[in-house]
C-alpha cells in the first residue's frame, strides 16, 4: 500500500474506506517534508487542502487588539485547511509544523476539481473526510465557546445537563448518499 493511502487511513471519516478507493484518492495527494512552516495563514488566499502524516502542527489565531493565540494542536491524520475548501473564502487561521513534519498536499484547484469530475467512490470518500473534519471542527468550536461564555459569567451551567465536552463526531452518525458506506 502506498504510504500517502496510509496516512490517509487514519483521517476520520476515511476509515473502512476499500483499499482501492483509498488508493485512488491517495494518488491525488503529494507527500511533502516540512520544518517549521506556515501551511495555511490567517487571512490569505488558500492553495491547499492537506492531512498531517508525521510531526505536530499548532493553529492561531489573531485576536481583535492583534495578538496572536494558539486554538489547537494538530496530530498524524489531522485533515486541515478544508474550509477553505468549502467557502472559497480566505483561511480562518495559521497552520504552522513544529520541528520537523511530514504531510499531504492537494492543491484546492484539484480537489476541487476531483470533487466536480472524479470518480463516485473516489469523491465519496472525500466528501466524507470534509464532512467529518467540518462536523468535528464545529463541535469543538461550539464546546470553546460555551466554556467562554461561562467563564465570562454569560451564561451559568444548568446543573441538569453535563458539563463534560462534547463527544467526538463519529463515522457511523455521517449519512451518506452512496450506501456502501
Amino acid at each position: 500500500m502506498d504510504h500517502r493511502a496510509t496516512v490517509l487511513r487514519k483521517v476520520p471519516g476515511l476509515f473502512g474506506i476499500p483499499a482501492p478507493e483509498l488508493d485512488e484518492l491517495a494518488r491525488s495527494f503529494r507527500l511533502i517534508d516540512v520544518l517549521d512552516a506556515d501551511l495555511c495563514t490567517e487571512g490569505a488566499a488558500p492553495r491547499a487542502l492537506f492531512v498531517l502524516a508525521e510531526g505536530r502542527c499548532e493553529v492561531s489565531r489573531t485576536t481583535p487588539g492583534g495578538q496572536r493565540v494558539r486554538v489547537a494542536q494538530l496530530s498524524p491524520g489531522c485533515l486541515f485547511g478544508h474550509l477553505s475548501l468549502l467557502t472559497e473564502g480566505v483561511r480562518t487561521a495559521t497552520v504552522r509544523t513544529v520541528g520537523p513534519a511530514r504531510v499531504l498536499e492537494l492543491p484546492l484547484d484539484e480537489a476541487r476539481a476531483l470533487l466536480k469530475n472524479g470518480p463516485l467512490h473516489v469523491t465519496s470518500a472525500l466528501r466524507r473526510a470534509l464532512i467529518v473534519a467540518t462536523a468535528r471542527q464545529l463541535a469543538a468550536a461550539t464546546h470553546t465557546t460555551a466554556e467562554l461564555a461561562r467563564s465570562a459569567g454569560l451564561c451559568t451551567p444548568d446543573p441538569a445537563r453535563s458539563t463534560q465536552p462534547l463527544p467526538a463526531v463519529q463515522e457511523a452518525e455521517i449519512l451518506l448518499a452512496d450506501p456502501r458506506w
